[in-house]
């Protein structure tokens, strides 16, 4: 089973949409539709996928630049998910460390991914690739809208 790395493209929406609803996060296709192309407009983020050798895609990354007083640039992985049936053959490993070669054109001093406290095969997988917990908190969210798009 053959794969390979890319930029997402507009036409690869769909099959992002069910791989985020894998992640555990649901969202219709036209709000990941809309979520995408502003990130594909803005330099600072990558969205990139893995492509199996029938073209489907299999799996995504994403990478935010942070710019912050407090630390130096570094990244942010947004997410990462690959398709069910094609893990444990790499194209997780192989999303990372295309996301860290993006982190390090970026200028990037360090590369961050949060992880919820439940994905332990998830936390193996990111200890294996060289990362290290840092730290444990809490995450807090206050919603500014009734209207935000989440479904």
């Amino acid at each position: 089973m053959r794969f390979e790395i890319r930029k997402a493209r507009r036409e690869d929406v769909s099959r992002l949409q069910a791989l985020n609803e894998q992640l555990g996060y649901a969202a219709t296709e036209a709000v990941m539709a809309k979520r995408l192309e502003a990130l594909l407009a803005d330099e600072d983020h990558a969205v990139l996928v893995a492509e199996g050798s029938k073209g489907e895609v299999i799996g995504w990354v994403q990478g935010a630049v942070r710019r912050l007083l407090e630390e130096d640039l570094h990244i942010e992985m947004g997410g990462l998910v690959v398709e069910e049936s094609w893990r444990s053959q790499g194209v997780g490993g192989e999303l990372m460390a295309a996301i860290e070669v993006w982190a390090i054109e970026k200028g990037a001093q360090f590369i961050y991914l949060r992880s919820n406290i439940v994905r332990e095969r998830a936390h193996d997988f990111y200890l294996r690739s060289g990362y290290e917990v840092e730290k444990t908190s809490k995450i807090f969210r206050k919603s500014l809208s009734e209207g935000a798009e989440t479904a």
